[in-house]
């Protein structure tokens, strides 16, 4: 290739993906392939605990992880074009963020896939939860954790237009994520 072709075909290939991502079909599709390969990318991540072993194991009954209820971006939505296996409660900036049930932390700081600072508890009977925007993380890798202790402050870190906490629920079987409603397994507000 000459030089200079090099660069024109990055650009152009840059622009075709750019355009392809605004496309709702696509985009849809890319948000499930990086849903699908971020609980192994996790270890690879700034924030990702080395091996943790044993710890709290949490109860299977969960609690709210803030004080507020509602909804305030994307519902949990994982058929739609916009692949959202979370809830995005409402937050204000450095509001407590709570573990929902006891736990061992497993993750713990920064991600690079658009969550921010994010935790990952994992409450060592089948289930795990995570907590991502987070404005700062108030727990360490391999810490136990009651169910309600303060695990961080909500914030607007990663790619979110404004404060909230993304939550995700997810049930392991047989060693597969399986993400949950947590509307599912929250107590009605």
């Amino acid at each position: 290739m000459k030089p200079g072709a090099t660069s024109a075909v990055l650009v152009v290939l840059i622009i075709v993906v750019s355009v392809l991502v605004f496309v709702p079909s696509v985009r849809a599709q890319v948000g499930k392939l990086i849903a699908s390969i971020l609980p192994r990318a996790l270890g690879a991540e700034p924030g990702a605990c080395q091996s943790v072993e044993g710890g709290a194991v949490g109860s299977g009954v969960f609690v709210w992880p803030t004080i507020l209820h509602n909804i305030s971006g994307k519902d949990y939505n994982p058929g739609s074009q916009l692949y959202h296996p979370a809830i995005d409660i409402a937050a204000a900036k450095d509001s407590n963020v709570v573990a929902a049930d006891a736990g061992v932390i497993v993750f713990a700081g920064w991600n690079n896939w658009g969550y921010g600072n994010m935790v990952v508890i994992d409450h060592r009977n089948g289930w795990q939860s995570l907590y991502a925007h987070l404005d700062v993380v108030k727990v360490g890798c391999g810490e136990n954790v009651d169910q309600g202790q303060l695990i961080g402050l909500a914030g607007q870190t990663g790619h979110v237009p404004f404060p909230q906490l993304h939550f995700e629920l997810w049930q392991i079987i047989e060693g597969q994520i399986n993400r949950v409603n947590p509307h599912l397994y929250l107590p009605q507000p």
